[in-house]
């Protein structure tokens, strides 16, 4: 701070933050009615905006995130305002003088929090003071304002001051005071749900309330209410239900809870009129269902998805047209099959490296997603199966994160296809008919390759340059994952599981022969192409859509990429057995 104000600078420093409070409905209309511009951040009245900067933690918001977080936040650490523990002794004595003359609530309860938040002077003094103008803010829920978002802003900030006020009686051990800001709060939410204020201010009241660890009585009833007033609402009744589980412990009052919830969803599936939606009910339901071992209700929810399998969803296809060189185009694919063979011509097809490209440039891509649409970024996403029902939902940042990679991957799949197809044509326009017994020596001379598996490899093939697409897909892909589990078998690696009590002795599946084999040095790249084209669930599922029966008509497309990953499984991956000392081996893309 530049200059430490005097005595009358104090006083019209603390009027102009009571004009400016007094009738603000959040913290950032105080900051914009003080009117401080940027370049005065170093003055009395810049440290003074800047306390009305800092942006809450909300109700829902995990306890370890701060109260205040600083409204601009840069790289190396650089924010805007610094937190408030890190302040300067002279901006906190600022807010000090301020926070003990001015009379709006607003002003008071964020400058006072601020200085608790900061430890600085008698913490137990502000926390009190900050608790008696939260209250105070909050009285002032009822009235009615000109403009409806402002009564949405006041609804909204009294159930976050009923709240934060709470916590910081509790955070002085101060039961009675706690007590005496849940009274509060309960006069405010019943007052809400008579006036039908809407969910998101009759929770705002009541999430603190019911989340306390000693709250009132008079919680239940409230909640009770809340059910009623919503009960043809699934997510407000979701709400409802779960502060009704923070409030007992009662096993068989839990399991009626979880009951209710689930029903809900279902219900909620029966009256909608759009597919999709009642999909993402009964999904929902199914979930919720499996993880409270409801199974009755599972089934049943189960029973009217698989019912939803083939309805019209509403979905649109969206195509993009990307503009190629063609002249460059046919250059390349001149200089793959300008060669002796067709032996060479594939492994130079195979050099080209995964359909999906390099793992290192798609993860890159991934990371710029949020400043390229974050939109997209945030919002989650629903893969469906081949018959249209839920597979996987992406929620959470780690789910995205690994959709968009798959996505980015499968993208990259879709750009190339056509140009693997056109080489794989004009190399059998140039070579064939390709015999089947050089096929199934071409194949049979990698190690791990064993004859019977080298002619059904030879007849995929030939299957596929004779277009019989369909016919090649199925003879090769369950062959794929018999490659994995041969070159796990040369490289000394447990493989097989034997029975254990009801469990039947198995071979693992091919997402698991592939994690394995990657572990052992598989090309990243190379694995990711495998894992998201046959297995991964946020890719396609090929292997289990073609093998279940889900996929009716296997495309030339399609049936290329298995081709190139029969290549990959046979000449592309190179076994180094594990030598006399028993260490593991390795497996690499050539």
């Amino acid at each position: 701070m530049t200059t430490t104000p005097d005595e009358s600078e104090i006083e019209a420093l603390v009027q102009r933050i009571d004009d400016a409070a007094q009738a603000a409905s959040t913290a950032f209309k105080v900051d914009r009615a003080l009117g401080a511009p940027a370049e005065d951040r170093g003055t009395p009245l810049g440290v003074i905006a800047a306390a009305f900067l800092y942006r809450e933690r909300g109700p829902r918001d995990d306890r370890s995130v701060p109260v205040f977080r600083p409204f601009m936040e840069g790289e190396a650490g650089s924010a805007y305002p610094p937190p408030p523990q890190e302040m300067p002794v002279e901006v906190l004595g600022v807010w000090e003088a301020c926070a003990q003359r001015v009379t709006a609530p607003m002003a008071r309860a964020r400058l006072h929090d601020l200085l608790f938040a900061a430890r600085s002077g008698n913490v137990g003094d502000h926390a009190r003071a900050a608790v008696a103008a939260y209250v105070e803010l909050a009285a002032r829920y009822p009235r009615a304002a000109a403009e409806e978002m402002e009564r949405i802003h006041v609804g909204l900030g009294a159930g976050s001051a009923i709240c934060r006020a709470l916590e910081l009686a509790r955070a002085m051990r101060d039961d009675d005071l706690a007590q005496q800001v849940m009274r509060e709060g309960v006069l405010h939410a019943r007052h809400a749900l008579s006036t039908k204020a809407g969910p998101g201010i009759v929770f705002g009241f009541l999430r603190p309330l019911a989340e306390d660890r000693d709250p009132l009585p008079e919680v239940d009833e409230l909640l009770l209410e809340a059910r009623r007033e919503y009960a043809g609402d699934v997510w407000q009744t979701a709400s409802a239900i779960e502060l009704q589980l923070a409030r007992t412990g009662d096993a068989p009052t839990k399991e009626q809870l979880h009951r209710d919830e689930v029903q809900a969803l279902i219900d909620a599936a029966d009256q909608e009129a759009s597919p999709l939606n009642a999909m993402l009910h009964l999904q929902k339901a199914v979930q919720l269902a499996e993880r409270h071992h409801l199974a009755d209700l599972r089934d049943g929810a189960t029973k009217k998805l698989q019912d939803l399998a083939g309805a019209d969803l509403g979905l649109v296809r969206h195509g993009v047209s990307v503009p190629v060189d063609r002249a460059l185009i046919d250059a390349w694919i001149d200089q793959l099959i300008d060669c002796e063979t067709w032996q060479e011509a594939l492994e130079r097809l195979l050099a080209q490296g995964p359909p999906s490209g390099r793992v290192e440039e798609n993860r890159k891509f991934v990371e710029d997603i949020p400043r390229i649409s974050p939109f997209v970024d945030i919002m989650p996403t629903m893969l469906l199966t081949g018959e249209g029902l839920p597979k996987i939902t992406a929620e959470t940042p780690e789910e995205r994160a690994a959709h968009h990679l798959a996505d980015v991957e499968l993208r990259r799949i879709q750009m190339v296809t056509p140009f693997i197809v056109e080489i794989l044509e004009r190399i059998h326009r140039k070579w064939g008919p390709i015999d089947a017994a050089d096929l199934r020596a071409f194949f049979g001379r990698a190690v791990h390759v064993t004859d019977p598996v080298a002619g059904a490899l030879a007849r995929a093939v030939g299957r596929y340059f004779n277009g019989d697409f369909e016919g090649a897909a199925f003879t090769a892909v369950a062959r794929i994952e018999r490659l994995a589990r041969e070159v796990l078998l040369q490289l000394g690696a447990p493989v097989f599981k034997v029975a254990v009590r009801d469990a039947p002795a198995q071979y693992p599946g091919l997402g698991t022969l592939l994690d394995r084999l990657e572990a052992r040095g598989l090309d990243e790249s190379w694995a990711r192409f495998l894992g998201t084209f046959f297995t991964r669930p946020e890719g396609p599922g090929y292997r289990n859509e073609l093998l279940h029966g889900s996929i009716d008509d296997v495309g030339q497309g399609a049936a290329a990429i298995v081709v190139i990953a029969v290549l990959f499984m046979t000449i592309g991956i190179s076994v180094e057995p594990p030598p006399a000392s028993d260490e593991p081996g390795s497996a690499a893309a050539e």
